[in-house]
């Protein structure tokens, strides 16, 4: 299967997010990450492919919001104590999620973009960064994002 020039900006620009980002399949396993996700969770991106999101946010079925026929709605920025991300070696730590919806060929989709909240103005910033990034992609691919 070819790759697009459109699938190609978008993984471009999902590694060059200054923030963990993670898209999730229809059957909540991950399907892509980009290297700050390995960075902040402490895994290999081989090791995150095919699994379920639960490895890096335990608890998240649990905390997903269905939207209309129960697809995931768009989600601003979430943070809380009941947020937490598990790194690799088993330690937790709050984090704040942004989720973004994706219709697919293959169903929705759910990009993630993940944000360590340890120290909130980094996660501000970052958070902005992030969120002007994907919009300028959407706005700018040549296919619907």
């Amino acid at each position: 299967m070819a790759v697009s020039r459109g699938d190609e900006r978008f993984r471009l620009a999902v590694e060059a997010a200054p923030s963990a980002m993670v898209m999730v399949n229809h059957e909540g396993k991950i399907i892509l990450v980009n290297s700050q996700t390995e960075k902040l969770f402490g895994y290999g991106r081989e090791e995150l492919l095919w699994q379920s999101v639960e490895i890096l946010l335990p608890g998240s079925s649990q905390q997903s919001q269905p939207g209309p026929l129960g697809r995931p709605q768009a989600l601003p920025m979430r943070r809380g104590h009941d947020l937490h991300g598990q790194r690799k070696d088993g330690t937790q730590f709050p984090v704040g999620l942004t989720l973004s919806p994706i219709e697919t060929e293959h169903g929705t989709w759910v990009l993630s973009v993940i944000v360590d909240t340890t120290d909130p103005r980094r996660v501000e910033a970052a958070m902005r960064e992030g969120e002007e990034r994907f919009r300028n992609l959407a706005d700018t691919a040549p296919v619907m994002i």
